[in-house]
Parts: structure tokens; C-alpha cells; sequence
């Protein structure tokens, strides 16, 4: 800086720094931000699963839940032919294992799968699993529901998540 200001040069500089500055901290929260939706969304998802198997154990009823790729239908019964009590539309759309799956909540608390008691156990995955979500998939077996993470593979099984 000389006696009079600021030069050309020395402005050139300094908004050149600021806008390769504002540039990493744009793409750094786009990140951030994608990875925070996906994860809320898999935790509403776990939440309303425990919601309707603890309504299910409460009420000594059984309670259905239809996940498809783009919503999920809460059902106050087994009669999946009636109005859900709840619908949710998914912001990022789920892969299912079993594909068209339907959880159905005993008296118990325990779950069958797409009406099989043979089948042991789901997986539904967002399929933006790319944006490095801690939690992007949900397991569940006949006892429990548990978050989980994509970690290898581009299937939705089992073999290729960690539950946390």
C-alpha cells in the first residue's frame, strides 16, 4: 500500500482471494447440506417404523407400513385397502429389499416382510447415497430396526451395509 491507497493490482488480488474463498465454502455447504437431508430423512423414516411398532405392541393390534421408492403409507391395521393414517412423500427416493415392501408390526413388536414370516430381514436405502450420509439406509429383521450406511457395493442387501 502506498500514501494514497490502495493500488489496482492489490484489489485484484484481494477479490480474487474472496471469491475462490466463497467458492470452496458454496460447494463445501451444498455438500453439507444434501448430506443433512438425506440423513433427516432416513431418521423420520426410523422414527415413524418405531412409532408404528410401538403403537402396535401399545394398542395389541397390528400396524402396516407400505414403503415404495417414492413415499411411505402408515396403516392402522393390516387392511392396506383402507386410508393410512399416515403418508409421507420422500424428498430423496428409497432402493427396498425386498422390492415393494410392506412391514407388518404384530402385537408382539415383531415384523413380517411383504406377509412372508421366512424372510428375516429389509433393507431400504436412499438412493443419493453418494452425499456421504452417516445414516443412508435402514435395517430391519424380525426384533429389530436399526440405521445404517451404504458402505460397499451399489446393491441394497445386507452384505453391503453397517449398521450403526
Amino acid at each position: 500500500m502506498n500514501a494514497k491507497g490502495f493500488t489496482l493490482l492489490e484489489l485484484l488480488v484481494v477479490m480474487g482471494i474472496v471469491t475462490i474463498l466463497t467458492t470452496i465454502g458454496t460447494l463445501s455447504f451444498n455438500k453439507w447440506t444434501a448430506k443433512t437431508k438425506v440423513e433427516s430423512q432416513v431418521r423420520t423414516m426410523f422414527a415413524d417404523l418405531n412409532e408404528a411398532r410401538s403403537n402396535a405392541f401399545y394398542q395389541k393390534g397390528t400396524r402396516s407400513v407400505v414403503i415404495s421408492s417414492a413415499q411411505y403409507k402408515v396403516y392402522a391395521s393390516s387392511d392396506v385397502s383402507v386410508d393410512p393414517i399416515q403418508t409421507t412423500v420422500l424428498k430423496y427416493p428409497v432402493t427396498t429389499n425386498p422390492t415393494a415392501l410392506r412391514i407388518d408390526f404384530d402385537q408382539y413388536g415383531t415384523c413380517t416382510f411383504n406377509s412372508d414370516s421366512s424372510t428375516g430381514d429389509a433393507e431400504v436405502c436412499v438412493q443419493n447415497s453418494s452425499s456421504g450420509a452417516i445414516f443412508s439406509c435402514i435395517v430391519a429383521n424380525k426384533t429389530r430396526i436399526q440405521m445404517g450406511s451404504l458402505t460397499s457395493g451399489t446393491g441394497c442387501n445386507f452384505a453391503n451395509i453397517t449398521p450403526q
